[in-house]
């Protein structure tokens, strides 16, 4: 109930910062990092981050001027890493669990725009 609450005040990005924060003490619950990219129009900003391969949470805050985004993430050779997904509202949070690889992460509605490419090692 006060997920939702907050939720609707504050977004899903608080509610999943939030979650993050209080698994981390919990029963060696594991802790999830966040990274913040923004899409604008003409792609991802930045267009490129390196972190250590597991989970962690991706908030993408759209700040492009157009309704129909579709993010798919793809791997190394066009491997399908995690199924396209609409851009619903202003801002969306995954929780991303790659392997230790290079991966894509684009709007397949705007294939021209820069992608976001996540370097997990």
């Amino acid at each position: 109930m006060i997920q939702k609450l907050i939720a609707r005040r504050f977004g899903k990005t608080v509610v999943a910062g939030l979650l993050a924060f209080a698994s981390a003490g919990v029963g060696g619950a594991q802790k999830l990092e966040m990274e913040l990219v923004y899409l604008r129009d003409g792609g991802f900003t930045p267009s490129k981050i390196t972190r250590p391969k597991g989970k962690f949470i991706l908030v993408v805050k759209n700040r492009s001027h157009v309704d129909n985004v579709m993010l798919g993430i793809t791997g190394v050779g066009g491997s399908i890493l995690a199924p396209t997904t609409a851009l619903v509202g202003l801002n969306q949070d995954y929780v991303l669990d790659l392997p230790a690889t290079t991966s894509v992460l684009i709007d397949a509605a705007h294939p021209t725009w820069t992608p976001l490419t996540i370097v997990t090692q």
